[in-house]
C-alpha cells in the first residue's frame, strides 16, 4: 500500500509540474452522517452536477483522524482526552463539532457545505439546525441539507 501511494503521488506531482490542473468548481465539504450507501449518491450527484467535494466531516471522515491519542502520560487520561473530544453528534453541547467544521471551511477554502442526514441518525438530525446556523453566521457559505429516507 505505501508503494501505492509513492506511486500517486509522484504521478499527481508530475502532473502538477506539466502544468494539469482540475477545473475550478465550488468546493463542498460534506458533514453529517457518516458516508455510505445512500450518501455515496449525494457525492456523486455533487461531482456530476459540477461540484468538487474536498472533505469529510463526519462519523468516517476528520472526527476519527484529526486527535491522535497522546502518547505521554496515563493512557486512560490520554484515551478519554481523544474520545471524548471527537465532536460527535451524541455528545451535548457538541462545541468541537462546531470549531472542526470551521477549521475545516478554512482549511479546505470550502464553497459550500452538505449536511447528509440519514433518517434513523437521530442525533445528526437534532444538530442539523445548528450546523446550517453556524456554517451561515460564521462563514457566510451556502449549507444544503440532503436527506436519505430508507423504504421498506
Amino acid at each position: 500500500m505505501i508503494n501505492e501511494l509513492d506511486a500517486m503521488t509522484a504521478r499527481v506531482r508530475q502532473q502538477w509540474e506539466e502544468g494539469q490542473r482540475l477545473d475550478p468548481r465550488p468546493r463542498i465539504l460534506i458533514t453529517g452522517c457518516p458516508i455510505g450507501g445512500a450518501a455515496e449518491k449525494v457525492v456523486r450527484a455533487i461531482e456530476e452536477n459540477g461540484g468538487w467535494v474536498v472533505g469529510y466531516e463526519n462519523c468516517t471522515g476528520a472526527k476519527a483522524t484529526e486527535q491522535c491519542v497522546a502518547e505521554t502520560g496515563d493512557v486512560y487520561d490520554a484515551l478519554a482526552d481523544k474520545y471524548l473530544a471527537i465532536g460527535c453528534s451524541c455528545v451535548s453541547p457538541n462545541d468541537q463539532r462546531l470549531q472542526m467544521l470551521s477549521q475545516m471551511v478554512e482549511e479546505y477554502q470550502v464553497d459550500g457545505v452538505v449536511d447528509v442526514i440519514l433518517q434513523a441518525c437521530h442525533t445528526y438530525a437534532v444538530e442539523s439546525l445548528a450546523i446550517k446556523r453556524h456554517v451561515r453566521h460564521q462563514h457566510n457559505i451556502a449549507v444544503g441539507v440532503a436527506m436519505a429516507l430508507y423504504r421498506y
